[in-house]
Formats: structure tokens, C-alpha cells, sequence
């Protein structure tokens, strides 16, 4: 019999409604192995003991938020140690990496389906997707391992969903539209020093080269197939594993450039007013305000950059 691991974060939107019922549903099971995480500190020894076990498929049950800490600890493994497929469980309140790279439907249902498809391999290998994965460094500190990371209006937004959206009960898809939406009226309406409109301090260097620009209105950089509500502002125009777009602040035609947004097809005017994009193998940033990586707020250190890199890759298993 196949044994499969299953991370669990017992805070997450999905589990806090549901008082942990899938945990407790899968309590004894003999083909699963449960490690809850509720501190950054359970990981490190619930990883270790999957991989003394030689476990194949890890589940993580919560938001991006924990799927993002799992796969920041499968980077600092060595690459040719033990690399477990990621199973990846909707139970927060985006998802947005399990909408890429998740197993579908009833998360109970989904996990009783991968401990069986652990004594099939050629049903998990046809499963199987490999995809690569951001790796964010600030300053002189530990990488962090992501697949969304956001700068500038990004993070507004991000806060606006946060501190007011679900408060009020807004849910998924819903705030994040909302705050999308709110983040855009307040550029566009709201003028002044200060204001979104006028920008945060932001320079980027891409590849090695200097891109335009100290102030920005958005930065964005992801190795997402896809993004929510049909959004797909990539330009696909270089090479590496990083997309990412880039407008700077005050913007220039930004009404008109919304539709692109949609379509990753940039009209061509746009380079010429500070819109930039395409994919990159390396991303350096100098910024002074929060961040967000897969929905967490990340700070940065004073005075040093924050780099982005996708050399790694993880596999994914959606039976």
C-alpha cells in the first residue's frame, strides 16, 4: 500500500470553517501520514519525516500562503535528494496556485484518490506536471519560494482585500475583483503626491539591464499558467521561466491599455509610455514599501535589492 503525506493548516479559510473535518476524516488512516502546520517552525520536522519515509506525494491542505511555505522548503532540499510530487488542496481563501496546479474538487475525495493512484504509476506519471518556481531573496536573507509575487499597486490592492474585503465577507474570486477594481479608482481618480496615481519608488533591472523608471504603478512577476478573472497581462517576448509586467507611474494611457491586460498582446505604443513586460531570467528590484508573495506581505531590507530567480522546478500531481 502507498503512504502519502498530507500538510494541513488547520487556520486556513476552508479548515477554520469546517473545524478541520478533513484532518479528523483521515485520522487513522493507515495510507496517510497528517502534520498540521500552524507556525513556520512545524515545517522544517514534518518535512523530515516524510522524507525519512520516502513518501512520493505530499498534500498541502490551505491557502497560497502555505502552499507557498511547502514549496520553500522543497527548494532548500538538494535537487537530487528527495523531491516528493505536491498535491496541492484548495482550502484558502484565493487559491490561486491550486487553480493552476491544484487536485480538483472534494478535497476528501481528492486525497483518498491520490493514495490509491500511489500504487499506479503510470496513472501519477501521466498526472504529473513539472512547473518552475519563483525563488524571491531579500537582501541578505533566506530565499522564499512563490509562484505570484507583486509590487507597488499590487500590494494596495492586496491590503484593501485584506483589511476590508473579507472582513465585510467578501470571498475569493469576489474580493480579489473588488480590490482589482478599487486599486483602478483610486488611480484613476484619486491625484496628487501620495496617491497610487503618483506611484511608489520602485527601479527594476531585468536580465542586467536597467529598466526606465523610479516610480511605478504595478510591477507583477509570476510562473502562473494562468491568473484570476481572465487576467493575463504577459507580454510573450523573451526567454525564462519569469512573466512579468511592469507600468510606470504616472500612467500614460492606462484606459486604453487595460484591455491588453486580457489578451497579453500589448498594442505598440505602450513601450514608448512605460509599459514593459515578456519573460526574464532574472529580476532584481529596489523598493522601500511591502510587497506580496502569493498573497503574504513581505517587507524588505533597507537600502538592499530583492531578487527574483525560477531556476527551480517542482512537480505537481492533479489526479
Amino acid at each position: 500500500m502507498s503512504v502519502i503525506g498530507l500538510i494541513t493548516n488547520p487556520l486556513s479559510t476552508l479548515n477554520k470553517k469546517s473545524g478541520s473535518a478533513l484532518a479528523r476524516a483521515l485520522a487513522g488512516n493507515p495510507a496517510v501520514r497528517i502534520a498540521e502546520f500552524r507556525r513556520p517552525e512545524d515545517l522544517p520536522p514534518a518535512i523530515e519525516r516524510f522524507a525519512a519515509e520516502g513518501i512520493g506525494t505530499v498534500c498541502v491542505d490551505g491557502g497560497d500562503g502555505t502552499v507557498s511555505a511547502v514549496m520553500t522548503e522543497m527548494l532548500r532540499r538538494p535537487e537530487d535528494g528527495w523531491q516528493p510530487r505536491l498535491a496541492i488542496l484548495a482550502g484558502g481563501m484565493l487559491n490561486l496556485i491550486a487553480q493552476n496546479y491544484g487536485t480538483p474538487g472534494d478535497r476528501l475525495e481528492a486525497v483518498r484518490r491520490l493514495a490509491a493512484a500511489g500504487d499506479d504509476p503510470a496513472r501519477l506519471a501521466a498526472t504529473t506536471i513539472e512547473r518552475p518556481v519563483l525563488a524571491l531573496r531579500t537582501g541578505d536573507g533566506p530565499e522564499r519560494a512563490g509562484c505570484f509575487f507583486g509590487a507597488a499597486g499590487v500590494h494596495d490592492a492586496t491590503r484593501l482585500a485584506h483589511d476590508r474585503l473579507h472582513p465585510a465577507g467578501a470571498k475569493r474570486s469576489a474580493a480579489a475583483g473588488m480590490s482589482i477594481a478599487g486599486t483602478l479608482l483610486s488611480v484613476l481618480f484619486r491625484r496628487g503626491e501620495g496617491s497610487l496615481h503618483a506611484g511608489r519608488p520602485l527601479r527594476l533591472e531585468v536580465d542586467g539591464a536597467c529598466v526606465p523608471g523610479e516610480r511605478r504603478l504595478f510591477l507583477v512577476v509570476s510562473t502562473l499558467d494562468r491568473l484570476i478573472l481572465g487576467l493575463w497581462p504577459f507580454w510573450d517576448q523573451g526567454e525564462g521561466g519569469m512573466r512579468f509586467i511592469d507600468c510606470l507611474a504616472p500612467p500614460r494611457c492606462l484606459s486604453l491599455a487595460l484591455p491588453t491586460f486580457f489578451t497579453g498582446r500589448p498594442w505598440r505604443w505602450m513601450r514608448e509610455r512605460g509599459y514593459a513586460g515578456g519573460r526574464a531570467r532574472q529580476i532584481a528590484i529596489w523598493l522601500d514599501t511591502p510587497m506580496v508573495l502569493d498573497g503574504e506581505i513581505v517587507v524588505p531590507e533597507p537600502g538592499k535589492p530583492v531578487r527574483l530567480t525560477a531556476e527551480r522546478t517542482l512537480r505537481f500531481v492533479k489526479v
